[in-house]
């Protein structure tokens, strides 16, 4: 790992036979966990939170407006469609 980053915990997760490790960049404070198995898939994902400012359930209401399809995209389950195209072997 590069010196950039500070490794926080260690850790061995039997049920999952691996071993994970956190770290934090020492200049962003960005907060990095691997997890190292023998498992073939592998995965990359990069996170940030986007806390709501009320509880009324827009962005909710907003993903599922969104995620619904169109008349112009009449498509209703777009992570089934990614999935029938795609070399992933997981999304969402």
């Amino acid at each position: 790992m590069s010196r950039q980053f500070k490794l926080i915990e260690e850790r061995n997760i039997p049920e999952l036979n691996a071993l994970t490790r956190y770290y934090v960049h020492k200049r962003t404070g960005a907060r990095l966990l691997s997890v190292i198995n023998d498992d073939e898939n592998k995965v990359f994902s990069i996170n940030f939170r986007t806390p709501p400012r009320d509880s009324t359930g827009a962005a909710h209401i907003l993903e599922h407006s969104v995620l619904n399809g169109s008349e112009k995209y009449p498509v209703k389950e777009p992570f089934v469609e990614l999935v029938k195209g795609s070399l992933a072997t997981f999304i969402n």
